[in-house]
């Protein structure tokens, strides 16, 4: 397993994430030519491309992610791309949040299992404004299309909770939602991505009133990171979560079997259904608990959390590996 890359001394990175739904007649080519650019300013991350579009999430040093969002902007194999897309964000950490660069060439970008037409989701978008203003009136049933163990880590009050061990069990789950049919349900995910299928999807199956968050959970909380989220957010790095002040978060991999560890607290939040299912119980401390494996350990602050800085070494070799190799699937 590669060890982590450090920046300079007393540098920190950013990290960038972006997708987009678009014919690609050549993968491949697009994709390395992706590669090649990020490679060129020195950064780490996953180029995710197939014929239905591109999805990607790098990290770097700030004035290397600025030059690289320059040069794929710039180039009118990348014209489909827009730069209002790009979600940024501050990690605090001083070395690289993904341990290698790479390419990977599939058959779709966020793997649902059938076909969904991505196209007839034009016009289904809320701003976050739009859907804070929802939540404000109490009109609206906000659905997590994330997998459990995301939602277990954290989500907007009152969402339903999609019982989703991976991504592609919704197709068989969706009518967990007939109850809400006559409401406005608004999807949500990290970014976006995952509700760009499961909106079309919904409608081919007689929802009429489904919406998602344009830019997703992300775009929610830098516009109100003390709205009506729960809890932390996941993330896809070895962050593996930050708050809704993009500051770093609790969560940690478990050593056992790589699964979240989340605070204690944070069962005060979770439905009584949830509870039950996952035999959780508050005991009153201020524990980091696995849902997985009921493995406890006590929580320990990060030092600087507050400003979102924090210690190079918050996780072992070993919370590490588990991280690298953990059942987590999209």
């Amino acid at each position: 397993m590669p060890r982590r890359r450090r920046y300079p001394a007393g540098r920190t990175g950013d990290v960038i994430n972006f997708y987009r739904f678009h014919d690609i007649e050549d993968p491949q080519w697009l994709g390395q030519r992706m590669l090649d650019l990020a490679e060129a300013r020195d950064l780490h991350g996953t180029v995710l491309i197939a014929p239905e579009g591109l999805n990607c999430g790098f990290c770097g040093l700030p004035e290397a992610l600025d030059s690289f969002i320059q040069d794929f902007l710039a180039d009118p194999e990348f014209a489909f791309l827009k730069e209002a897309e790009i979600k940024r964000q501050y990690t605090g950490r001083d070395h690289y949040v993904f341990r290698r660069l790479r390419l990977k060439v599939k058959a779709e970008i966020i793997t649902f299992g059938e076909p969904v037409d991505w196209k007839a989701n034009e016009g289904r978008f809320l701003t976050p404004e739009q859907f804070h203003e929802l939540m404000q009136s109490g009109q609206v049933v906000p659905v997590d299309v994330r997998n459990d163990f995301e939602s277990l880590v954290g989500s907007f009050k009152g969402a339903y909770r999609m019982p989703l061990e991976k991504f592609s069990d919704f197709r068989e789950q969706y009518t967990r939602l007939d109850r809400f049919k006559d409401k406005t349900l608004v999807t949500f995910c990290t970014g976006g991505i995952r509700c760009e299928k499961v909106v079309p999807f919904m409608r081919s199956k007689g929802y009429e009133n489904v919406f998602q968050i344009e830019g997703g959970i992300i775009n929610y909380l830098k516009k109100y990171p003390d709205g009506f989220w729960e809890g932390e957010c996941f993330v896809f790095d070895d962050r593996f979560s930050v708050d809704s002040h993009e500051n770093q978060g609790r969560v940690k991999p478990c050593p056992q079997c790589g699964q979240p560890m989340f605070p204690e607290s944070r069962l005060e939040q979770l439905d009584a259904e949830t509870l039950e299912s996952y035999e959780l119980k508050t005991l009153g401390t201020e524990d980091l608990i696995c849902f997985q494996c009921k493995y406890r350990e006590e929580f320990q602050p990060l030092q600087g959390a507050a400003n979102g800085s924090e210690q190079s070494e918050r996780f072992s070799e070993k919370e590490l590996e588990s991280l690298d190799n953990r059942r987590l699937r999209l």
